[in-house]
């Protein structure tokens, strides 16, 4: 019998308080703080672009300096273990029933690609979450995968991603403004269109310039 007031793990109840790891959520926290820092600079143009203040004085540069060595691109990779290690103790708590663990990780991964579009189309056209959701639609099976395939398919997806990663920054360049229209509802139109189902053909909702 479980002790009063500890839920039993189950697919239908969350992982009581006594069994969370801290350490976890403390990244999570601090990679969520370093994202903030490395925002900031939109505050320099305005909230129109991600481009690094030119000039200004010596603690301009400092704190210019500072961003760019310890704070941009930090955070992604301790977020992509961090939802790697997610799946993985997902998977766990299903080891009785493996296809139920991967139907949980779809249907998890189902809602953040909804959240994502809504985050798009309401508020900011660099989201990740849709993207992370994605991932966990496309790869629920993976933490069940042999080391051997594992270690092929990484090494695969990391040389294709990083040629496709260079070739997109020579092409689009890295500073791109970001989507700002005249009223809400051109800003809400030009970050639909960054959406995957308007990339080609274009939406026909899509603002014309």
């Amino acid at each position: 019998m479980p002790k009063a007031g500890h839920l039993p793990v189950g697919p239908s109840a969350p992982t009581p308080h006594s069994e969370r790891l801290l350490a976890p959520d403390l990244a999570r926290g601090m990679m969520l703080l370093l994202i903030a820092l490395a925002h900031s600079r939109m505050l320099h143009a305005g909230g129109l672009s991600f481009t690094a203040p030119a000039g200004g004085g010596a603690v301009d540069v400092a704190v210019q300096w500072l961003l760019t060595s310890l704070v941009d691109g930090r955070s992604a990779p301790l977020f992509g273990l961090l939802f790697g290690y997610g799946l993985v103790q997902m998977t766990r708590r299903h080891s009785g029933d493996p296809a139920q663990g991967r139907r949980l990780i779809r249907r998890r991964g189902l809602w953040l690609v909804v959240f994502g579009a809504a985050h798009v189309v309401l508020l900011y056209s660099g989201d990740v979450i849709g993207a992370y959701g994605a991932f966990a639609l496309v790869l629920a099976g993976v933490v069940s995968w042999s080391g051997r395939r594992l270690w092929w398919v990484s090494v695969t997806a990391l040389v294709l991603g990083t040629a496709a990663t260079t070739a997109l920054q020579l092409v689009a360049g890295s500073d791109a403004p970001l989507a700002v229209g005249a009223t809400l509802l051109d800003s809400a139109l030009l970050r639909t269109t960054v959406l995957p189902c308007c990339r080609s053909p274009p939406c026909p909702w899509s603002p014309r310039p």
